[in-house]
């Protein structure tokens, strides 16, 4: 989904392009949704998540039966077409950072105008415990039913601390790697670094940069001016919306 905003007129206009319609099916304008509790964000140091809220305008695709939703940050090491045979109206993977609470980077989702009205009522409210969709989503399903996914479908890779050794024993069932925090792999590039988790880290930042290198360097968004990529950095969560959702969603049928 794209957003409709002064600030992402760019992006807007960019998920017109023909490189856009090329890679998806569908591109959904919608509107974005700010968070009230920018307290939390500035707690959390991430005020550059004001906007993430927006990610309930995702219970409201009803055209669909189910939709994997996927953060832009997400690299995805193969198809998880097995996520849409879970029978559960929600479901997620753990966050590491508080095992307890599921991360919202990568979710299965069975849209329903219920659960978007009484998500946009909640965020009226600004009960949200980090002032982002993650605080938002956890309090929401706190007392409802939802299925937790394996870590490896949201595999959060940390470049100071990392189990090494369940890495090394897990590792070649992980379908998806998530590089959450501000610190982006497009930011980073592909210099040395230092830490307790980097030899993990190291590994699967190369595997972000092979499928970028694989599918895009060289294409039209390699060749973007450098005002316009800095716009698409800072909007992350935006075109997290826009371009997971309409790589992955399952119509609905009959």
């Amino acid at each position: 989904m794209s957003s409709r905003s002064g600030v992402s007129s760019l992006l807007h206009a960019h998920a017109r392009s023909p490189l856009v319609q090329s890679l998806y099916d569908f591109v959904i304008p919608v509107d974005r949704i700010a968070s009230p509790n920018t307290e939390n964000l500035h707690r959390l140091g991430r005020p550059d998540l004001r906007y993430t809220f927006t990610k309930i305008a995702l219970w409201r695709q009803t055209q669909f039966r189910a939709i994997v939703y996927i953060d832009a940050d997400v690299v995805a090491l193969r198809a998880p077409d097995e996520l849409f045979k879970i029978d559960a109206p929600f479901a997620a993977a753990p966050d590491i950072g508080w095992p307890d609470c599921f991360n919202s980077g990568v979710m299965l989702i069975s849209p329903n105008m219920g659960d978007f009205w009484s998500l946009q009522t909640l965020a009226a409210s600004g009960a949200s415990f980090d002032g982002a969709d993650q605080g938002l989503l956890n309090e929401y399903y706190m007392n409802r039913p939802w299925h937790r996914l394996s870590f490896t479908y949201n595999c959060t890779p940390n470049a100071s601390y990392q189990y090494e050794p369940a890495y090394r024993h897990f590792r070649s069932g992980i379908a998806m790697v998530h590089f959450i925090g501000a610190d982006k792999p497009w930011n980073q590039g592909r210099g040395p670094m230092t830490g307790a988790g980097s030899a993990v880290y190291k590994e699967l930042l190369g595997k972000w940069w092979s499928v970028y290198d694989r599918h895009y360097r060289g294409s039209v968004c390699w060749n973007l001016k450098p005002q316009i990529l800095s716009l698409v950095n800072r909007c992350t969560a935006i075109l997290g919306l826009w371009s997971s959702f309409t790589t992955l969603t399952r119509p609905t049928t009959g």
